[in-house]
C-alpha cells in the first residue's frame, strides 16, 4: 500500500469517527494527491508524498515559532494544534536514515566502483534506493568529505 493510500484511509477513518483531525487529514490527502495529478495525471509517488509530508511538518514548526512570540491564550491553542499536526504527519513519514546509516550506504555505493564515483552518481544511487529517506545536504557533505 502506498503512503497516499495510507493517508486516504486515515482520513476516511477520522471522518467516520468524527475526529477533529479529519479536516487536516483531508487537506493533507488532497494536496498529496494533487502532486501526481498535476505532474502526470496519475497517482503521486511515495517520494512526492514524503515531500508534501515534510512541507506540512515544516509549516507547522514555523507556525509554532511564529506563535511563540504572541504569548496569549490563543497562542497556546495554535501551538497545540501545530503540535498535533506534526504528530499526525510524523506517523506517515518513513524513518529517515541516520548519519551513520547514510555514511554506510554511501560507502557501499562507492565500493561498487573501481574508481571514485562522482557526487552525481552517488546521489543518483541514493535517490533511487532511498527516495526522500535521507537529508540531501548531509549526504552531499559526507560525499565531499570522501572526495577530498
Amino acid at each position: 500500500m502506498s503512503l497516499l493510500n495510507d493517508i486516504q484511509q486515515a482520513s476516511v477513518e477520522a471522518r467516520k469517527a468524527r475526529n477533529s483531525n479529519a479536516s487536516f487529514l483531508v487537506t493533507l490527502y488532497s494536496e498529496a494527491m494533487m502532486v501526481g495529478k498535476s505532474k502526470r495525471n496519475g497517482e503521486s509517488t511515495d517520494e512526492e508524498v514524503i515531500a508534501i509530508l515534510k512541507k506540512f511538518k515544516a509549516n507547522a514548526e514555523t507556525m509554532i515559532d511564529a506563535v511563540l512570540v504572541l504569548n496569549n491564550a490563543n497562542a497556546q491553542l495554535r501551538i497545540d494544534e501545530a503540535n498535533n499536526e506534526i504528530a499526525l504527519v510524523t506517523k506517515f513519514l518513513p524513518k529517515m536514515l541516520t548519519e551513520a546509516e547514510l555514511r554506510h550506504q554511501i560507502d557501499l555505493i562507492k565500493d561498487m566502483f573501481t574508481e571514485q564515483p562522482s557526487m552525481g552518481v552517488i546521489m543518483g544511487h541514493l535517490k533511487s534506493k532511498y527516495p526522500g529517506l535521507y537529508d540531501g545536504s548531509l549526504a552531499s557533505r559526507i560525499i565531499k568529505e570522501g572526495i577530498h
